[in-house]
């Protein structure tokens, strides 16, 4: 777990998620929603670490959210989330555990998923793709296709700002 650190969006859709999203406009977040009592999150866990010694330099952040922290840790997750203006996730995706989402930093808009089905390799295509789309693409039009794999929210997203 300790290789693990930090991703999501902006309430206030057409805004930065974060300073870091203006300076880097390639960023793309993850969020790892995980906890000690996830079976799924076993099976994932030493893929991320693996990918995370593997590739250090890329423009990717990785936030834990984890259900199973205690309070003060927990709350320390949570300012990272709601720092980058990624509150949406946190409140579609809070109690779903064993998943990754990406997006990127820029707008926000889901990029991916991956499971406990992706092994390291799998996850480091899945992130090269998210970075590619993030470089390469129009502003929401950039979902590289493997949305299939993000599980539902389990709560609707809020609805769009007039």
């Amino acid at each position: 777990m300790a290789a693990l650190c930090a991703l999501a969006f902006s309430m206030l859709s057409g805004l930065p998620a974060s300073p870091a999203a203006a300076e880097a406009p390639d960023l793309v977040y993850g969020i790892y929603f995980r906890s000690d009592w996830c079976p799924n999150c076993a099976i994932l866990e030493p893929s991320l670490d693996e990918v995370r010694a593997r590739s250090q330099e890329l423009p990717l952040e990785l936030m834990v959210v984890d259900l199973s922290a205690g309070e003060a840790e927990f709350q320390l997750a949570l300012g990272e989330v709601l720092d980058r203006g990624l509150a949406r996730y946190y409140n579609q995706y809070f109690g779903l555990t064993g998943f990754v989402l990406y997006a990127a930093a820029d707008t926000g808009e889901v990029l991916d998923c991956v499971t406990r089905l992706h092994d390291a390799d799998a996850i480091m295509r899945v992130e090269a793709r998210a970075i590619e789309a993030v470089r390469t693409r129009p502003p929401n039009e950039r979902a590289p296709g493997g949305i299939a794999l993000c599980p539902p929210p389990m709560r609707a997203p809020p609805p769009p700002l007039p």
